[in-house]
């Protein structure tokens, strides 16, 4: 979370860097946060091209994909 100063904290008006430091911490923060949400979207890309091949029984197909996801869960875990 940005760190924020505030004059309701210091008792006092903010000098112009303070100001400034404080509109620089939130560009920090929303990039980083869209930084996380490109992350999000390459995974939940990956996890959509899961398919399964046991369409006769909706369990062996459940189980089919739980162990595919398993598997990516692995992979991303070796890639860090």
């Amino acid at each position: 979370m940005a760190t924020l100063l505030l004059r309701t904290v210091e008792g006092r008006t903010l000098t112009s860097l303070e100001v400034d430091n404080n509109f620089s911490n939130l560009n920090i923060e929303i990039a980083d946060v869209g930084n996380n949400l490109s992350n999000a979207e390459g995974n939940v890309g990956i996890v959509t091209n899961l398919t399964t091949t046991a369409t006769d029984n909706i369990v062996e197909a459940i189980n089919e994909i739980e162990a595919n996801v398993n598997a990516l869960g692995s992979m991303a875990l070796q890639s860090n």
